[in-house]
């Protein structure tokens, strides 16, 4: 599914040019000549993600109508030449599909994701989950992109017994500009600046006696860290335009895939926070550290793709999970998410094979094998294809260059699941 941006642009070739660079990367664009239009534009669609500069009246209003919605503030130079640094700033910001899906952040849901795991890793941060479950204390989950953060987040506020009305409150510290994050944690009276013509509730607040889930904190502005400091120390938030304090009953849960210590080194996040939201830490390994996992994963995403694309896929073959097994997933748990719904899309039948793998998944069994035989077996297939392709698919012929028997060859390609249906060239004589 292509993401939706709307970009904001007073300059025509401007517009233009940032919606070529994007849409040649996979990004579907929309572009608007200023405010009004673009409001008029949200009003009727759905976007994924805002891009336009800083018009502080303008953007009050989207936090306001859209508060949901990601914002990117252009820079000078992204209309100039648009690079990669542009892109990079893009996918950071960036909802995922499931986070899309549901744009109102001031909605729970009570199906959180189960945690799957076998591995001494997750068995570790599973029993964590437990233990935290008789607390209400900050947490403070670290691991890398696509680990699995929010998945954690969420069943800690299930363990806890939370009921429909006690909310779990996402907030992608990274999406929200940092001129509106303190009307978006905190809410604003009516007058509290221009634009702001009703009062508002605040997402702190809209998550009532539930769990507000701080996602990517490290990219938390550093002035707004202070009056994060002072809700968590002494419960409680102010409205901006407001004297009055109101009681946070929330439950803090941060995450991070940032070294915060490096930051506080860096001078770009604050010692005092780090160690008021890191009273407890729970550290997601990344899948390449527990490869162990990846059949239960792959299970649960099968059962529930089934569900979702009205399928019957029943297994991943052992050279598909081999190759899943040996490949490092640097988009993790996501990654691998990505990769078994695409196969069931693509593919016709009931279970996916090493054929319905993307290329560079795929080539991992060659290039770390986990077993000898595995690694053999790997070797005789391509051994085989390669000289039935050199062969024409004559089979007697690619039979007497291998000094086997065309019957052996037969038996050899069933064996390792290559096409035997295809006539040999010598049939066709």
């Amino acid at each position: 599914m292509e993401r939706s941006l709307l970009i904001v642009q007073d300059d025509p070739a401007v517009a233009e040019a940032l919606s070529i660079f994007l849409e040649g990367r996979g990004l579907e664009c929309t572009t608007a000549r200023d405010g009004p239009a673009a409001l008029r534009l949200m009003a009727h669609a759905r976007f994924d993600l805002l891009l336009c500069g800083a018009d502080s009246e303008f953007l009050r209003r989207v936090s306001v109508d859209f508060p949901a919605l990601g914002v990117l503030s252009l820079e000078p130079a992204d209309g100039v030449v648009p690079n990669e640094n542009l892109l990079k700033r893009i996918q950071r910001v960036l909802p995922t599909e499931a986070e899309a899906a549901d744009l109102d952040p001031a909605r729970g849901r009570s199906d959180a994701e189960p945690l799957i795991g076998r591995s001494a890793p997750m068995r570790s941060v599973i029993e964590m989950v437990g233990k935290l479950s008789r607390s209400t204390g900050t947490v403070l989950i670290t691991g890398e992109s696509g680990t699995g953060k929010e998945v954690v987040a969420r069943s800690l506020h299930e363990s806890c017994g939370a009921t429909r009305d006690q909310r779990f409150v996402p907030i992608n510290c990274a999406a929200i500009p940092a001129t509106l994050m303190e009307s978006e944690f905190f809410g604003h009276t009516r007058g509290a600046f221009t634009g702001a013509t009703a009062e508002k509730r605040g997402l702190f607040e809209a998550a009532e006696r539930g769990t507000i889930f701080l996602d990517e904190v490290g990219e938390m502005d550093f002035g707004l860290q202070a009056k994060l400091l002072r809700a968590i120390d002494r419960k409680e938030i102010v409205r901006v335009g407001s004297v009055n304090p109101i009681r946070l009953e929330a439950r803090i849960v941060c995450a991070t895939n940032r070294d915060l210590r490096e930051q506080i080194a860096r001078r770009l996040f604050r010692e005092d926070l780090f160690y008021r939201i890191g009273v407890v830490e729970i550290r997601i390994p990344p899948l390449r550290e527990r490869p162990e996992d990846i059949p239960d994963l792959a299970a649960h995403f099968i059962a529930r793709l089934n569900r979702e694309l009205k399928r019957d896929f029943q297994r991943v073959e052992p050279d598909a999970m081999a190759a899943m097994k040996g490949h490092e997933w640097r988009g993790n748990v996501r990654e691998l998410q990505n990769v078994i719904e695409r196969a069931m899309i693509l593919r016709d039948g009931q279970s996916i094979g090493l054929e319905d793998l993307p290329a560079h998944v795929a080539r991992a069994t060659a290039r770390s094998p986990r077993r000898l035989k595995e690694a053999l077996r790997n070797y005789e297939r391509d051994h085989i294809r390669t000289v039935l392709e050199e062969s024409g698919r004559n089979r007697e012929k690619a039979a007497r260059q291998l000094g086997i028997g065309v019957s052996s060859l037969y038996r050899k390609m069933r064996s390792l699941k290559l096409a035997t249906d295809e006539p040999s060239a010598a049939e066709n004589r």
